[in-house]
């Protein structure tokens, strides 16, 4: 029916035209209609699609390995570190990695009691209490020997504990007002600061006598003297020396 149609269209072309327009009509035809059928199937899912992130596919906590955590911190917080033996920070961060040996949450509460211990030994070696300091290093040195603190810590402690040490007590008063006394005072703490290249604290009642100390002090060295301030009732210098 095609073919006849074609050829009422072109009546005077030849036999061979008639059959290769037909033959081109018929391709165009087909490929019209293959296009339609191709647009009626459905899009296939993507095999490279990753798999959806649920609340079903996510790893869930183990609820021994929280509440052990969360014991471990308020042991941490009441500064229940290494004791009672029974009910500590380090037993229960070590009761976690005994469930979970990568746990980064233990392991880093481990870092922070020795940290903790060595926090507290530079206090008590500000008071002088070099026993208390060293008990503190032993401390963290039992809960982890490889933290790399420790070691200077105590190398510190031990070179404070054999220094020299020297408190010069100021009248109250006399600095109040300036006096040329107490100036001659600090010149002569100067000297032996400088002869023994000490380190130095200094006390005072207020910021401003402190920094007048200071500058005291300084005026009488050729090198800069560095010092550690703190507020005291009692005005005084404090050197230490090797």
């Amino acid at each position: 029916m095609f073919d006849r149609y074609l050829m009422t269209l072109l009546p005077s072309a030849p036999q061979k035209n008639i059959i290769y327009w037909t033959r081109l009509s018929l391709i165009s035809l087909s490929l019209v209609v293959l296009s339609a059928c191709q647009s009626t199937i459905p899009n296939k899912p993507s095999i490279t699609s990753g798999v959806p992130d649920t609340p079903a596919t996510r790893t869930k906590p183990n609820p021994k390995v929280t509440a052990l955590l969360d014991d471990a911190y308020h042991a941490f917080e009441e500064n229940r570190l290494t004791t009672p033996i029974e009910d500590n920070a380090y037993l229960k961060f070590l009761q976690v990695l005994s469930i979970e040996p990568l746990n980064s949450t233990a392991n880093q509460g481990i870092t922070e009691i020795v940290e903790k211990y060595l926090a507290w030994a530079i206090q008590a070696v500000e008071s002088k209490n070099y026993s208390k300091a060293l008990s503190y290093v032993t401390k963290a040195n039992s809960v982890d020997e490889n933290h790399l603190n420790i070691k200077p810590v105590e190398k510190m402690i031990r070179s404070r504990q054999l220094a020299s040490h020297k408190v010069f007590g100021i009248d109250r008063q006399a600095l109040q007002k300036r006096s040329s006394v107490v100036i001659e005072q600090l010149q002569s703490i100067a000297i032996q600061i400088e002869y023994h290249q000490a380190a130095i604290v200094i006390s005072a009642p207020t910021d401003g006598e402190g920094r007048w100390i200071y500058q005291q002090l300084n005026y009488a060295t050729e090198n800069r003297i560095r010092a550690t301030f703190e507020l005291s009732a009692q005005p005084e210098v404090r050197i230490s020396y090797q």
